[in-house]
């Protein structure tokens, strides 16, 4: 998504010093969408009306992030 109305917002935003952190921008992504309905294609890419509605959701009540973090336990594996 470049150029798009959500990129001015968030230019504006920042020109302007408001916070930004809790903005998310919605639009067509910057590749080749499949030849299909418009139906169709706003489907794929998350824009119709159950992925617009998920993407608030997961604004609202974002998924924790999880940190993996790996540790050597100096056990050794045989084969």
């Amino acid at each position: 998504m470049q150029n798009g109305f959500g990129s001015a917002v968030l230019e504006h935003a920042v020109a302007h010093s408001l916070p930004t952190a809790d903005l998310r921008r919605l639009g067509m992504p910057d590749r080749l969408i499949a030849h299909a309905t418009r139906a169709q294609q706003l489907t794929e890419v998350g824009l119709d009306v159950a992925g617009i509605a998920q993407s608030i959701r997961d604004a609202i009540h974002p998924e924790p992030k999880v940190e993996v973090s790996v540790r050597a336990t100096g056990n050794k594996s045989r084969w």
